[in-house]
């Protein structure tokens, strides 16, 4: 196995421990963001990470996060790539700072 596929395989496993535990304290809803804490906002956003997590929940809304480049060019930047980035997460909803 490929040493970074390992890590994010590791790593999505213990996101997904993660908010199994999350999801029995009686919060309203949970925000993911698709990067790891390594990560830079210019490096791309693991959409599927967060449809992975997504499915995984049972109880709660997920807000999917990540989905915007420092950029100003890109195309996530806009309405259409925003809409884009919530239908592809699965998400509830999404948020977006800048």
């Amino acid at each position: 196995m490929h040493p970074k596929y390992y890590i994010h395989h590791v790593s999505l496993k213990a996101t997904l421990d993660l908010v199994s535990m999350i999801e029995t304290t009686g919060v309203s809803a949970l925000a993911v963001h698709g990067r790891t804490k390594e990560q830079r906002p210019n490096d791309p956003n693991d959409t599927e990470a967060i449809k992975k997590i997504v499915a995984h929940v049972t109880k709660v809304p997920i807000i999917a996060n990540g989905g915007s480049s420092n950029n100003r060019n890109s195309g996530i930047n806009t309405y259409e790539g925003l809409k884009q980035f919530w239908k592809d997460s699965g998400a509830s909803s999404i948020m977006v700072a800048r």
